[in-house]
């Protein structure tokens, strides 16, 4: 018994046996299920990975679209301005009228220099 036990020796060839099979692609139907399974599903994560980058981008332009204050920005712009010109209008008809008020004074003085001037 130089080499070891018989039994030591067959459990070494089968476990060399089942491993080359396994190896070579022998393994059974199972493992070549498994295989085909995954370069299946590897396929398919990247197509959804790919649709999920479309669907990203769509969002982001619909969003674009839709987004109301960047359509709004120049109907807030153009009010404010218009407020602005609108109070100096006021403005100026305000200093307008009291020019007028100011020559119908003198006017109404010079008709009647009795009453003393307006009121």
């Amino acid at each position: 018994m130089l080499l070891g036990s018989l039994p030591a020796w067959l459990t070494l060839v089968t476990v060399a046996v089942i491993g080359y099979y396994f190896v070579k692609g022998a393994g059974g139907a199972a493992l070549t299920t498994l295989e085909t399974a995954n370069r299946i599903l590897e396929g398919r994560v990247h197509t959804l990975e790919a649709q999920a980058k479309d669907d990203a981008k769509l969002i982001a332009e619909l969003k674009a679209r839709t987004d109301l204050s960047v359509q709004l920005q120049p109907l807030v712009q153009w009010t404010g301005e218009h407020e602005n010109r609108d109070q100096q209008r006021f403005e100026k008809t305000i200093a307008a009228m009291g020019v007028i008020e100011t020559a119908l004074g003198e006017i109404a003085d010079r008709l009647n220099p009795t009453q003393g001037g307006t009121t």
